[in-house]
C-alpha cells in the first residue's frame, strides 16, 4: 500500500461527507427529478438523462444508511459502463487528499478530509454491488 495525494470530489448528504476520486466524476448537474423504475431497490430513485445519456440515480443517503433530512440538490454522473449517478445535497467542493491506495472490497472507507473532518471514501467499483445486495436482503425478509 502506498500513500499518495489525489484529487477528490467531496459529496455531502446532510451532515455526512463522502469523497469520490475526481477522475470518476463525469459531471455534476442541478437536481432533475428522476423517472421511477418499477421494482427497483429502495436506494434507486430512478433514471435521468444527463448529456444525452441515461443514468440510474442512487440515493447515497439511503445506500449508506445516513439519516436524510435535506433534499438532494445535485446529481453526480459517474464515468463507466454502469451509467450510475448519485443524488447528493452538495457536490461543489474539490480537495486533494492523501490517502492510502489499496484494493478494498468495501463501499466506504473512513479517512480525514480538509480541516480534519471525517470523510468516507467511496469505492465506485462497489456501488452497483451494494445496491443489489440491499435489494437481495429486502427480498429475503418478505
Amino acid at each position: 500500500m502506498t500513500t499518495g495525494s489525489q484529487t477528490y470530489r467531496l459529496l455531502r448528504v446532510d451532515s455526512a461527507t463522502f469523497a469520490l476520486a475526481e477522475e470518476e466524476v463525469l459531471s455534476v448537474a442541478q437536481w432533475i427529478e428522476p423517472t421511477p423504475l418499477p421494482f427497483a431497490p429502495e436506494s434507486v430513485l430512478g433514471i435521468v438523462s444527463i448529456q444525452g445519456r441515461m443514468f440510474t440515480v442512487i440515493d447515497l443517503g439511503r445506500l449508506t444508511q445516513q439519516p436524510v433530512t435535506e433534499p438532494s440538490e445535485f446529481i453526480v454522473a459517474l464515468r463507466g459502463d454502469e451509467q450510475l449517478a448519485l443524488a447528493v445535497s452538495e457536490a461543489t467542493e474539490v480537495a486533494d487528499l492523501a490517502v492510502e491506495q489499496n484494493v478494498d472490497s468495501k463501499l466506504l472507507r473512513p479517512t480525514l478530509g480538509p480541516n480534519n473532518r471525517e470523510v468516507s471514501l467511496l469505492n465506485k467499483s462497489m456501488l452497483f454491488a451494494s445496491v443489489l445486495r440491499g435489494r437481495e436482503r429486502r427480498q429475503r425478509t418478505l
